[in-house]
Formats: C-alpha cells, sequence, structure tokens
C-alpha cells in the first residue's frame, strides 16, 4: 500500500523540495521521501486521465495531477518509508489507535474509536462514528433552526461517553482517518490493517469507501439500507467515505436550516440490469465559510451519513439548432451532509492506468 506524496527532496540536495506537476528526472535528478526521519527513494509518477461516464451517454477523460510513490517491492526490500516517517502506513495506523485512546482522559466510559484487538488488527468502530455524526447533525440541525432551543449538553454514543468535550478527540480521530484514506486512495489493502466493524459485525471496506466514479454501487448501497432520510440515531443509519468532484457552490435558500448547497459532478451509472440514471450528488451545510473552501473543479473526499432520493424521469428532451435532440436519462440525488470541517478532506484519484 502506497501513500501518494506531492512533493519530493531532491536526494543531491534533501533541502530542495520539487512538486510532482514540476519535476523533471532528467533535470532533478533522483528523488527522496521529504520527510526528513526518513529519506527514502521515491519515483515520480506522471498526469494520468479517468475515463467518465457522462449524462448523454458519452465518455470523457478527466485528467489525474502526477504524483510520488515508492518504488515497486521497496517495502518487501525492506526500502521503504521509515517508522516515524508520516507516509508509513502501518506505523501512521498505529499512532492514530493511541491517538484515539485520548478520550478516555475525559470520561474514563468512553471507547476510542480506533483499538488494536489481539489478532493485530486495528478495529474503525463505524457505530461509534455514526453516533459521533448523527449528534453533529441534529446540533447543526438544532442551531440553524429559529423555531428549536439550542440542546444545552447533547450526548454522544451515549454508551462511550458522558461529555460534551469528548466529541474533540472522536472528532480528531475522524479527521485523521479520512486523511489517511485519502492518502492511499481508500485500498483495499487497508483492509490488511484496519477492520471496519459495527457493533459484532464485520463492514468491507467496500461497502465504507467509494471513488469517484463508484455513485451507482454508492446508490444501490444506500437503497438497500432504506437510507432515504436523515433520523439522527436510528440504526440504519450507515455512514460512508464518498470521493466527490465539486462543480459549483450555491447560496443558502430561504428556508428554516439556511443550508448552502454545493453540486458535486455527477455521473450515469447502470444501477440495474438495462437501467440506466444520472446520479448527483449534492453537498448540505450551514457552515459558510467551509461552503467558501469547497472550490469546484477540486476532488474532496466527505465522511457522512448519506441519504438518496427517488428516481426521477427526466420527460424533457435537450436539444440544440442543428443537431438531433440528446435522451435524458432519469436523475437520483445522493445529499451529503457535512455539520464539521473533520468530515472532509483534499483527495486526488487514480488513473484508470494506476
Amino acid at each position: 500500500m502506497a501513500a501518494r506524496i506531492e512533493k519530493a527532496a531532491l536526494r543531491k540536495n534533501p533541502t530542495v523540495e520539487v512538486e510532482a506537476a514540476l519535476y523533471d528526472k532528467n533535470d532533478h535528478g533522483p528523488v527522496i521521501c521529504p520527510d526528513r526521519r526518513c529519506g527514502c527513494d521515491v519515483q515520480g509518477v506522471g498526469p494520468g486521465t479517468r475515463t467518465i461516464h457522462k449524462e448523454d451517454g458519452t465518455t470523457e477523460q478527466l485528467p489525474i495531477a502526477p504524483y510520488f510513490r515508492l518504488p515497486k517491492n521497496a517495502v518487501k526490500l525492506l526500502l521503504g518509508h521509515a517508522a516515524q516517517c508520516r507516509f508509513n502506513i502501518d506505523a501512521t495506523v498505529t499512532r492514530l489507535v493511541a491517538y484515539s485512546r485520548e478520550v478516555r482522559k475525559f470520561d474514563k466510559d468512553c471507547e476510542p474509536m480506533l483499538a488494536r484487538r489481539d489478532t493485530g488488527l486495528v478495529e474503525y468502530r463505524i457505530h461509534i462514528l455514526m453516533d459521533v455524526l448523527n449528534v453533529l447533525g441534529q446540533e447543526m440541525r438544532n442551531n440553524a433552526s429559529a423555531k428549536r432551543k439550542k440542546p444545552e449538553d447533547p450526548l454522544v454514543a451515549t454508551r462511550y461517553q458522558r461529555i460534551r468535550r469528548a466529541l474533540r478527540p472522536y472528532l480528531r480521530t475522524v479527521r485523521a482517518v479520512n486523511s489517511l484514506i485519502a492518502r492511499v486512495n481508500g485500498d483495499s489493502s487497508l483492509a490488511d490493517l484496519v477492520r471496519l466493524c459495527f457493533g459484532s459485525h464485520t463492514i468491507a471496506w467496500r461497502d465504507f469507501f467509494y471513488d469517484i466514479d463508484d455513485h451507482g454501487r454508492l446508490y444501490n448501497y444506500l437503497k438497500e439500507k432504506g437510507q432515504f432520510r436523515r433520523s439522527f440515531g436510528a440504526d440504519h443509519d450507515w455512514p460512508v467515505a464518498f470521493a466527490i468532484q465539486v462543480q459549483f457552490v450555491r447560496a443558502p435558500a430561504e428556508n428554516q436550516y439556511r443550508e448552502w448547497e454545493i453540486a458535486c459532478v455527477g455521473r450515469l451509472c447502470q444501477i440495474a440490469p438495462g437501467v440506466k440514471v444520472f446520479i448527483n450528488p449534492v453537498i448540505k451545510t450551514n457552515d459558510e465559510k467551509l461552503a467558501r473552501l469547497l472550490t469546484p473543479g477540486n476532488f474532496f473526499l466527505v465522511c457522512t451519513i448519506p441519504t438518496i432520493t427517488g428516481i426521477k424521469e427526466q420527460t424533457k428532451q435537450v436539444s440544440e439548432p442543428g443537431k438531433p435532440k440528446k435522451r435524458r436519462y432519469p436523475r437520483a440525488w445522493v445529499r451529503l451532509y457535512i455539520d464539521h470541517r473533520a468530515q472532509i478532506c483534499a483527495y486526488t484519484p487514480h488513473s484508470d492506468s494506476q
């Protein structure tokens, strides 16, 4: 499992760093990991493309930015990142487990969101994540609604904590795990280190992580779970990590919740044999500063409890002068609720050839 690195240091002069987009092997020479505690060899990966299916049934090539990574078999040859390096995934997971235990400083009865089991695997406890996200959502709704009173001290994951301050270490864990998933592009080999669990049940990584073209798979998963609305605490509220590309930002509508809407790039998906639907993700948040940071065209990984709409038929045909009418496929929406900045981080997708 290789972390993606945006900058590398020159081997001939480690104090000088070069961005992946500007790297030229002939000009800069060999490069090494930019972490001063490491210095292992890395290699540049040039720009690539990702095939995307558009609404009219055609495809386009999405450009993917270059980056640095370990050479092939570097880990097997013991030439990978040093244990202290921030790009060492195994060591990072170990640090996150220790970090997650900080929640017990606030309440000894709190259960960490991450914990190492006797098998050596680390558990990422999705049921705690679900409770944390539910409380954030309820609190945001209560604060935004003029018709409701602000809760005095909402509880999060009642079985795991009893004081409001414990939310902070939980949110730091959410942010750190989200960043880790983004760094490795949701690599399935992450399952060799981290096991997703919901109570006594194990969740497959493919049921938690969804890449930039997994709209249809996510829609079918949420439909199977019956996740059509936010219920703030119901046992069927399933969190996911979903990679999106921002399309445009819309100011809040004049309603009681004053939500900002961030439209994301949709995908034409085959959700059943012979059934194609255009899936539109949309982020909803009451945080204006966060909404304005989500720059159109950029990619982000969102950790949230999403909901979906039913499928809406499109009866109006799209036409241009002198051209045949284009077919409009049925549409459905995936709503992504962001109640705290810990739920979102930057993301770099991989290309078709990687």
